[in-house]
């Protein structure tokens, strides 16, 4: 077993870890019925979802049933790619609008403010941001690689399915395709049951799980030779462990060695015949499942790929036909008598038919039928259903739009009005995957050693806090209209200049950082600040006595020559 799989390695089992013999044979009948029923629930969107598919997303067609073979793009039937292409661009803004790898994206901080100044906690805190930015930007762990795919399913489906696994050393990411997963909420809405459902070949399932922990089916299948295309069917159940059967339950905990129980259980079985083939557990659910929106009593999201499906059908339909139209035009068909045309009709380059003289003469010999077909008509169709698909996916909206006579201001102004067009999605995103994200890598990092967390650390909780160009164009409202205000105020300091006594421009320059995102170093610490503020008003004070003794001065000796004099 591969320690990947579960955040339990084989070597960490201890004594009181199952047996191979205690780890074979199906698990319990009530578990499979629950996992076979959570798997059918999907049942009432696969028509839906495999549709989306096909216009926008074909690689990952395969919801309800198979999907395209090997070799088959499943592009045979698309004649206009627009809805492809709309997707991508949209997934291209979420990448570089949520999780640019050229900009410090996150930030982590503490769960209060009152030990922001303290030195060894600043310094845990800023390497413990470098980590988890390093392992999203790892090239090993593949994030960036992977989460382009993972916005393309959620822009097409309205949900998608992120995995973090652990390695060992660093976290592994990706993007799991949606027609694999099925899901389950609790009680708050949130997603914390996954089913996924594959297919691996027998012996890579032999090499994945060992040869003692699959089926006699499979052993047998290896030692006698498999044909190459041979497959089979493998499952993963990850849910909450009060979810679980008390007897499987306590093979889980046995499974930890006697350790503490972990919230989330992990099972991996054979879907033919419930085999079981591993048993652990997770600290974190290893899968994230945002939803683009979600209907009230619904699971599974809804998303741009929704709201222009009947556009797409229309936009392939009416591309056929264009085509079809096309064609006739350049080559259309011919007209002939039943019996002018002597042999078959050539109508390739440089082709002779023949022709009854009779017929010629009588002009019944070969002519063009009438086509009656509106290109334009067809075209103006076209152009109004690809724009209808594009603002579903709202590429008008996140692709640039104005002069190049547009000053740094008014770009700015225009960038922060399309973030915020996708703002409502921003919240659902932070919730469901860029929150649970940052607690999974974070907490992988931890437990790998990658820094110690600082004794005055103890207990505290870690927040994390997201500083994606959406997330800032938010933030800088506040700013926008705290500007608005120094201006409309500015008048009034004439009159009272000590109005301005009312604000505090120390604690809106400590937050510029968070609105504006420029780099942490160029913000002083709080207590260099003050020292250097105290030192300013002690050098000032010095000054102020040293002008004074000099004033003073022409005066003291006046007075002490007048007192000599008196002497």
């Amino acid at each position: 077993m591969r320690g990947g799989r579960n955040d339990i390695p084989p070597d960490q089992l201890g004594d009181a870890s199952p047996t191979a013999e205690e780890r074979r044979g199906p698990l319990p009948a009530p578990l499979l019925t629950w996992c076979n029923a959570l798997w059918d629930s999907r049942t009432a969107v696969n028509a839906q979802l495999d549709e989306i598919a096909r216009y926008a997303a074909p690689d990952r067609a395969g919801f309800g049933g198979m999907g395209p073979s090997p070799g088959d793009d499943g592009r045979q039937k698309i004649w206009d790619s627009t809805p492809e292409d709309a997707a991508l661009t949209l997934a291209a803004a979420l990448h570089g609008m949520l999780t640019n790898p050229a900009t410090e994206w996150l930030s982590l901080e503490l769960d209060g403010d009152a030990d922001r100044d303290d030195a060894e906690i600043s310094a845990f805190m800023e390497s413990a941001q470098a980590a988890v930015t390093a392992a999203l930007a790892s090239h090993e762990g593949g994030f960036h690689q992977e989460v382009n795919q993972f916005y393309l399913d959620l822009a097409c489906f309205g949900w998608a399915v992120f995995l973090v696994e652990d390695r060992g050393n660093r976290p592994c990411f990706r993007a799991i395709n949606p027609s694999q997963c099925a899901l389950d909420e609790n009680a708050g809405g949130r997603v914390d049951s996954v089913l996924r459902r594959w297919n691996m070949s027998p012996a890579a399932l032999v090499e994945e799980f060992g040869k003692d922990a699959v089926s006699e089916k499979v052993r047998n299948a290896v030692e006698n030779g498999t044909a190459p295309g041979a497959r089979v069917g493998v499952s993963h159940l990850v849910c909450p462990l009060s979810r679980l059967p008390e007897s499987v339950r306590s093979d889980v905990a046995r499974n930890r060695g006697g350790k503490a129980e972990k919230p989330f259980a992990s099972l991996y079985y054979e879907t033919e015949g419930g085999h079981c083939l591993s048993r652990g557990g997770f600290d974190e659910l290893p899968y994230m499942c945002p939803r683009w929106s979600k209907r009230s009593g619904e699971i599974y999201g809804r998303g741009p790929g929704h709201v222009c499906l009947p556009d797409m059908r229309v936009l392939n339909r009416v591309a056929q036909a264009q085509l079809v139209g096309a064609e006739k035009l350049a080559d259309p068909p011919l007209l002939a008598a039943d019996d002018s045309v002597v042999g078959r009709i050539r109508s390739g380059a440089g082709g002779i038919t023949y022709v009854r003289p009779d017929a010629l003469q009588q002009g019944r010999g070969l002519m063009q039928l009438p086509v009656d077909f509106r290109l334009d008509v067809a075209e103006a169709v076209l152009e109004k259903r690809r724009g209808a698909v594009r603002g579903a996916f709202l590429n008008d909206r996140i692709q640039m739009a104005g002069g190049p006579q547009m000053t740094a201001t008014e770009v700015m102004a225009r960038e922060r009005k399309q973030n915020l067009v996708l703002g409502p999605v921003l919240g659902r995103l932070e919730s469901e995957f860029l929150g649970p994200l940052t607690d999974r890598v974070f907490m992988l990092l931890l437990r790998a050693g990658a820094f110690a967390v600082p004794p005055g650390l103890a207990g505290r909780e870690l927040r994390a806090r997201y500083v994606s160009p959406l997330a800032r164009a938010q933030r800088q409202s506040a700013a926008e209209a705290f500007g608005l205000a120094l201006q409309y105020l500015a008048g009034f300091t004439q009159a009272d200049p000590t109005i301005m006594d009312n604000f505090d421009f120390n604690s809106a320059a400590r937050d510029s950082r968070e609105l504006f995102g420029y780099p942490r170093k160029y913000l002083l610490d709080e207590r260099k600040v003050q020292k250097n503020r105290q030192e300013r008003a002690q050098q000032a004070q010095t000054a102020a006595l040293a002008r004074m003794a000099e004033q003073a001065g022409p005066a003291l000796a006046s007075a002490a020559t007048e007192q000599e004099k008196g002497r």
